[in-house]
């Protein structure tokens, strides 16, 4: 048990849960929409970054990994954590 709460500072793994759990899951469980000009952009840079070709399309687990990676991006550049 924390004895102090207010000194706890969460993981990297638990705000992006968090910020995960904020956004509404399509019909397939997906959270981000793919289609907005902003996530293409990063989806794209995203390939780029793991090697994935861009005519090829996302498993389902890329998806997945592509959605906390981008959750994961958003934090650092709010502010809300340094990795």
């Amino acid at each position: 048990m924390i004895k102090d709460f207010m000194a706890y500072k969460p993981s990297m793994e638990e705000l992006v849960n968090m910020e995960l759990r904020k956004l509404w899951p399509n019909e397939q469980g997906f959270r981000l929409d793919i289609n907005s000009s902003g996530i293409r952009e990063k989806l794209g840079e995203y390939r780029k970054l793991f090697g994935i070709p861009a005519m090829t399309p996302l498993s389902d687990q890329e998806r997945k990994d592509f959605e906390r990676w981008y959750v994961q991006e958003e934090i650092v550049k709010k502010g809300l954590r340094s990795v």
